[in-house]
Formats: C-alpha cells, structure tokens, sequence
C-alpha cells in the first residue's frame, strides 16, 4: 500500500526589495532540489514554475509586493512550503536557516 501524500497549498507576499531574483530562486530550488519525494509548484499571474528550477521561478517576474501561490506535495509537504514562505517574505535572506 502506498503512503498517502501530504499536501500543502498557501500563498506568500515576496517581501524582498528586488523581487524574486536570482539568490532567493536559487534558495528555493536548491531546497526544493534537496527534499526527496517532494512535488512544489509556485504561481504567479497566470504563469507557474517547478520549485526546482531557479529559471522558471525567475521567469515568473514576481516583483516586490507580488503574491504567490505555493502548492506542494509530497514528505514533509508544509515544512517544505512553511520555508518557502519565509523565503519569499524574507527582506534579507542571510538569516534564513535550514
């Protein structure tokens, strides 16, 4: 029998001044990268991204302000998408532990 997959679905305001730029996309899809088992999708204006990819998260163009939709599935589903909301609503994101 399989194990039931977790899910988690949220959103999150990016708080950092430059948008989702390159460093916070690479964050994301480094983390995302390191999780096994784990499916996330970010949304934004109609466009949306694998969380492992740093070129579509950047490619969503989310500027300062922006809400983002956050979907994941898989192990430790809210854990993973909890993170990616402090990522996203972080102003510096050299205080952001793992």
């Amino acid at each position: 029998m399989l194990a039931p997959r977790d899910h988690f679905h949220s959103s999150a305001s990016v708080e950092i001044s430059l948008g989702l730029h390159a460093r916070p996309a690479t964050e994301i899809s480094q983390y995302v990268l390191g999780q096994k088992g784990v499916t996330v999708t970010l949304r934004y204006g109609g466009a949306e991204a694998a969380g492992d990819s740093p070129l579509q998260i950047l490619l969503l163009c989310a500027q300062f302000g922006a809400v983002v939709e956050i979907a994941v599935e898989g192990a430790n589903a809210r854990v993973v998408g909890e993170l990616i909301k402090e990522i996203l609503a972080s102003k510096d994101l050299w205080h952001i532990g793992r």
